[in-house]
């Protein structure tokens, strides 16, 4: 499970850029959190079998 955070000046180069940029990387962000939700409920199936 690779974790992808934006460094500050990403953060602080979409905070300059404007709304979209901000929506769109925090909707990165949720799509990788997603990711991982599904990696761990595939880990918790595998271990209860």
């Amino acid at each position: 499970m690779h974790i992808r955070l934006p460094t500050r000046e990403e953060i602080h180069t979409a905070f300059v850029q404007g709304e979209a940029a901000v929506v769109e990387l925090i909707l990165d962000l949720g799509t990788q959190v997603e990711g991982w939700a599904r990696q761990l409920e595939t880990q918790a199936m595998a271990l209860k079998e």
